[in-house]
């Protein structure tokens, strides 16, 4: 088991319908999937720029400009954090147009083939928020935001605060039925500092597992899309609108970890 100590500095979260602290908290009460056609409004971000963000985009930078407006205590200012983009499905929808036009023989927008890469958001936010430092972008199926939250740490060692978010959009349809969490849109991102506030313990999954590839050719034994679980950044979410002193625990695909708050 792996241990790491640091500080919680801030956090910031989007998702339709969920747009503030209080609309946050008492969704924590009880907490469902959110989807719908609301846009972040971004309205920090120049026009332009504004124009070519898909809503992954936006909502990369929505919560990305709110948290890393946070000042850093004791810098004497603000110092731009190194930045980690976790996703697990990314731009799905861009991405099922641009081979539905390929299977048509069409050809591709090669603005929209530049913007559907997976670290395209992270250069988005890089030029709205003018850091110029170190961006680091996640994939890891389910272990999407474990394996960005080891990241985040392991630059730490390096830099006086990390910026790490997690963003989803709604996969498309025939996405679904290989699915083992519910699809949501939202994004969710957090400010780690140095310190001893917040501790991670990792350990890794022990139980048998099944590979990726069997669960999705047993797709039809699975349970129905809505009572699947949240998910895990959502989870996250949830557990810091409430603002708990405590553990936050999740176990995925490989691996488990226990998130606790020091009571201080």
């Amino acid at each position: 088991m792996k241990c790491f100590s640091f500080d919680l500095l801030a956090w910031s979260a989007w998702a339709p319908g969920l747009e503030t602290r209080e609309a946050w908290s008492e969704w924590a009460l009880t907490p469902y999937s959110p989807t719908g056609a609301e846009r972040p409004s971004i309205a920090n971000v120049p026009a332009a720029l504004r124009r070519r963000c898909s809503q992954h985009d936006r909502m990369v930078l929505e919560v990305g400009t709110n948290c890393a407006a946070e000042a850093i205590p004791g810098s004497g200012g603000q110092v731009p954090p190194a930045v980690v983009l976790g996703s697990r499905h990314g731009e799905a929808q861009v991405t099922r147009v641009l081979l539905d036009l390929l299977a048509e023989g069409e050809p591709l927008s090669p603005m929209r083939f530049s913007l559907s890469v997976h670290n395209a958001s992270s250069g988005l936010l890089s030029i709205a928020t003018g850091n110029k430092g170190v961006f680091r972008s996640i994939s890891a199926s389910i272990d999407s935001l474990g394996a960005a939250w080891i990241e985040a740490l392991s630059l730490l060692v390096d830099h006086s605060s990390v910026l790490l978010i997690v963003a989803e959009e709604e996969p498309p349809a025939d996405h679904h039925p290989y699915l083992d969490e519910q699809t949501a849109a939202f994004a969710l991102a957090v400010l780690l500092g140095r310190g001893e506030g917040c501790q991670l313990e990792l350990a890794p999954e022990t139980a048998p597992l099944r590979s990726l590839l069997e669960v999705q050719s047993k797709s039809a034994e699975q349970p129905s899309l809505e009572s699947r679980p949240l998910p895990h950044a959502l989870q996250l979410a949830a557990w810091l609108a409430r603002g708990e002193i405590g553990e936050f625990e999740m176990s995925s695909l490989n691996l488990n970890w226990r998130l606790a708050k020091n009571g201080r």
